[in-house]
């Protein structure tokens, strides 16, 4: 497939939508996965990458038994012999004007910023068919945290279509009566989710999730990574994992269906908001937050860490947020108090 520099945007997208449709699944490292109860089928230019997102991920079916409503490929255009991915500046457009033409033609798409990094990936996704592509020009271009949270922009674009949202946040629950913890990198998420499943409670990620609206929204797990960097893990009673490598944010990633076997959950309902705040408190202290402080914490992460589909997402967040009480935790550096705190909360 060659793409001309200079050819509309829309017309590139669907050309290259159309021409990974056609590969084959012969020529690709390929596998199901079911997230949030829905069968998606990935496929991966690279096996040795495919392997390793594959572990991430949730929801691995091995001998799938319906078809997918979902199909997303990651294509790396050096091992297809396509042309390079085009940048912003090729098609001499504002980004936010070519966001606002995919969304009239009915396609999404994520473009990079004319100023930004020139190898972040593009990404479509077309409803229509349900089928989306993240193109690159090798996976050594792939932004760092991706080994973390594998394909999140093809999932959060994906979801969003559907009326969900992939969400950067975390969620903490007691059977099935679940928390969602929101905040900014280094507010404490990781933290609180690990002294919860350490210490009785069950998460569906601490990190990334789906939310699913409704009069109670569901949360969904996505990945099986749980992140936390040595010290964190030192207070909770973990020294023996503190000592494994680091990512490059410095955090350690445990895979939570080996090193914590009944701390992942399939879903949590969900009943409040938790906004935590590291603090070394003498005891957890919690008081109420209004809603506009809960919608400000989680839509700072959104807007960060997962560009796209913006206006569906205020909406969302607005409409979440007003629904679920929310609360400040200013953590102690206690794990089985936080935990504990966490529960009574629950129980309310």
């Amino acid at each position: 497939m060659a793409t001309d520099a200079s050819a509309d945007p829309l017309v590139a997208a669907r050309a290259l939508l159309e021409s990974a449709a056609k590969l084959p699944d012969a020529g690709l490292s390929s596998w199901t996965s079911r997230i949030g109860g829905v069968p998606i089928r990935f496929r991966c230019t690279d096996p040795g990458l495919a392997h390793l997102y594959r572990s991430r991920l949730v929801g691995h079916d091995p001998e799938p038994q319906k078809a997918p409503v979902l199909c997303l490929d990651l294509l790396e255009t050096e091992r297809l012999g396509w042309a390079p991915p085009d940048s912003v500046a090729d098609h001499h457009s504002d980004p936010s004007d070519l966001a606002r033409r995919f969304a009239g033609a009915r396609l999404a798409a994520l473009v990079p910023s004319p100023t930004g990094d020139s190898r972040y990936p593009w990404v479509f996704f077309e409803p229509v068919t349900q089928r989306g592509v993240m193109l690159v020009r090798t996976a050594a271009d792939l932004p760092p945290w991706t080994t973390g949270a594998p394909l999140a922009l093809l999932l959060h674009l994906a979801f969003a279509w559907r009326g969900w949202r992939f969400m950067h946040a975390a969620a903490l629950g007691q059977g099935t009566a679940g928390a969602l913890l929101v905040g900014p990198g280094g507010s404490g998420k990781s933290g609180t989710t690990l002294a919860g499943i350490t210490h009785g409670l069950v998460t569906t990620g601490d990190d990334y999730l789906l939310v699913q609206p409704g009069a109670t929204p569901v949360a969904w797990p996505v990945y099986r990574v749980l992140k936390q960097d040595p010290a964190g893990l030192s207070r909770a009673g973990r020294d023996g994992l503190a000592g494994r490598a680091v990512d490059w944010h410095g955090k350690v990633e445990l895979d939570l269906g080996t090193e914590f076997p009944s701390g992942l959950t399939d879903w949590l309902s969900l009943r409040l908001i938790l906004l935590p705040a590291v603090a070394r408190a003498r005891r957890t202290e919690v008081h109420p937050a209004a809603p506009t402080e809960a919608f400000s914490a989680v839509a700072a992460s959104m807007l960060a860490q997962l560009p796209g589909a913006r206006l569906a997402g205020f909406s969302f967040l607005t409409r979440l947020t007003r629904s679920l009480p929310a609360y400040h935790l200013r953590l102690s550096a206690d794990p089985e108090e936080i935990a504990a705190t966490v529960r009574r909360l629950l129980e309310r």
